[in-house]
């Protein structure tokens, strides 16, 4: 029997929870069909693992282990019974006991892995770390070019961010830093420049400018306030074969990044005709 790592077995994810997603008759149910003796009609199992299985199915909540067939649950229940479905050919995954459970469904999210990939990550812990992250990316920008973060999490921060603390990165380019939440948007003074917003500029509908306790801009946007940053400055610009090859990449790293979470399904609450191709 193989046995692998903890890493080494979540490449294994996709399939495993693939196969609890289509091996279900019904809303919730796993097909527990056990047998001592390997199944003459179908054949010998694809793959056979021993497991802590959580099924989600009430006439059968745990099990030892489980065989897959051609996407689909064979057999699902003690070591000893499914190993009996296994031949000499069968791969056989020792889990020591690791967990398995069905795999997860996000119903809403934005998965084109173009920002993941060229972007700033700034799902960082220290305001420092971010204004060093969008540094290293200014320095290798044309000026006036946009520079964006994704991913942050102002909840994880070791103070707030301001927008001070953008300019202090760069005041050759405008910045926008998105909340992980997709609702709020920070930027530099630059970006405020180019967009003609002061601290005098009223909020829009459904949007909001916060400013701090002396009524100056802090930097944060709120909502429909962040559509006006959308028309103004430079931004990088690609060919067609350019822009489906970073589709393509952004959608493969961002299925494994998926699949290493457990996620076998996911819901695109907004794309693109080139992100569908890709």
């Amino acid at each position: 029997m193989a046995k692998y790592t903890r890493g080494e077995f979540l490449g294994f994810g996709a399939a495993l929870a693939g196969a609890f997603s289509l091996g279900r008759t019904g809303a919730g149910h796993v097909e527990p069909s056990v047998s001592a003796q390997p199944s003459t009609a179908g054949g010998e199992p694809d793959l056979v693992v021993n497991a802590r299985v959580l099924t989600s199915d009430t006439a059968l909540p745990r099990a030892e282990a489980f065989a897959v067939r051609n996407g689909r649950f064979v057999a699902v229940g003690s070591s000893a019974d499914v190993r009996n479905l296994a031949t000499a050919r069968t791969p056989v995954i020792d889990a020591r006991a690791m967990t398995v459970v069905p795999g997860f469904i996000d119903a809403h999210c934005h998965p084109s892995g173009v920002e993941e990939l060229y972007g700033v990550n700034t799902n960082l812990r220290t305001v420092r770390e971010i204004q060093s992250a969008i540094r290293r990316k200014a320095e290798s920008s044309s000026p006036e070019i946009w520079i964006t973060g994704f991913m942050f999490d102002d909840t994880k921060l070791d103070r707030p961010l301001t927008r001070k603390d953008l300019d202090e990165a760069t005041t050759e380019h405008p910045v926008s830093v998105a909340h992980r939440g997709g609702h709020t948007n920070f930027y530099n003074s630059k970006a405020f420049e180019l967009a003609g917003i002061t601290a005098q500029t009223p909020d829009p509908p459904d949007g909001r400018f916060f400013r701090d306790e002396k009524g100056a801009l802090n930097g944060r946007v709120a909502e429909n306030a962040r559509g006006v940053f959308a028309r103004v400055g430079k931004r990088e610009t690609f060919t067609p074969d350019e822009r489906r090859d970073r589709g393509r990449k952004g959608m493969a790293h961002m299925s494994k990044l998926f699949n290493a979470a457990g996620l076998t399904t996911v819901h695109n609450a907004g794309t693109s005709q080139d992100h569908i191709l890709a």
